[in-house]
């Protein structure tokens, strides 16, 4: 179930539409929503079924893919619940998890011509250190993306949020048939990690999201305000199923935990 952060208002936009108002505007509530959407949410419960790569439903539908013995785990004892992504103490070491499930029915995102696709995500960072390089000397993405087992410098198609090693920015990236992570649509969120975002405390999750009316404009979100509106004719993927997909690196010789509270995308059927 879809669990909205504020209201649901419609019809509010630049022009009418979807955009700067609210990132719900345009989406429905109740009965209608349940029945012409898909909501993908893992995290309406963390505990241990639902860590990427455990043995039981829904966590044996995520393939994790580790670098040394990094590891995910569930923190269900904080508010909000958290999964937990725990690189080991090399520089490179990291993990990520997409659901791809073994069906292959984990790979149902695809941007539609006429159909709205909805993600949002929520995280901190923070290690033993709590500084800037805490959030700075480490490589994330949160969104869909085509299977692949080095997400950060392989996937070729991918819609969602990513954050550069050495660099405290967060950006909107898309490609298409693409060779490296934001070089074809890589638009600011706005928000830049900084030390005063590093540590545990709830009071340092960010949340980005995005809307995607169809396979050429997505309007893009942090915190809950309008940000962007990224147009493009050709480089939305749109020609490719994709699957949830979380990806956690580490820049520097320092264990370093990625906190992942939030991780929900809703299709339009």
């Amino acid at each position: 179930m879809t669990h909205f952060k504020s209201p649901v208002r419609y019809n509010q936009g630049p022009s009418g539409g979807l955009g700067k108002a609210s990132e719900f505007a345009g989406l429905p509530i109740g009965m209608e929503a349940l029945a012409k959407y898909y909501t993908f949410d893992p995290f309406a419960q963390v505990n241990v079924d639902t860590i990427p790569g455990a043995a039981e439903e829904p966590g044996q539908g995520w393939v994790a893919t580790a670098v040394n013995t990094s590891t995910i785990t569930a923190s269900d004892d904080i508010t909000p619940p958290r999964m937990q992504f725990i690189t080991d103490a090399a520089e490179n070491d990291g993990i990520q998890a997409q659901y791809t499930a073994a069906s292959g029915a984990g790979d149902f995102f695809k941007l539609v011509s006429g159909k709205l696709r909805y993600f949002e995500c929520s995280f901190l960072l923070h290690d033993a250190n709590d500084d800037a390089d805490t959030v700075e000397q480490c490589d994330l993405f949160f969104g869909m993306a085509k299977a692949d087992t080095t997400l950060l410098v392989g996937s070729t198609d991918y819609i969602g949020f990513h954050k550069a090693d050495g660099s405290g920015v967060v950006n909107f990236v898309a490609g298409k048939n693409s060779t490296t992570m934001g070089d074809q649509i890589s638009q600011s969120t706005g928000v830049t990690l900084a030390a005063s975002n590093a540590g545990s405390g709830s009071a340092n999750l960010n949340s980005f999201s995005f809307v995607a009316t169809g396979t050429q404009t997505v309007f893009v979100y942090a915190n809950g305000n309008f940000v962007a509106t990224v147009e493009n004719l050709t480089q939305l993927p749109d020609d490719e199923q994709l699957a949830p997909s979380m990806a956690f690196l580490s820049g520097e010789a320092v264990v370093k935990k990625m906190d992942v509270a939030r991780f929900v995308t809703s299709i339009e059927l």
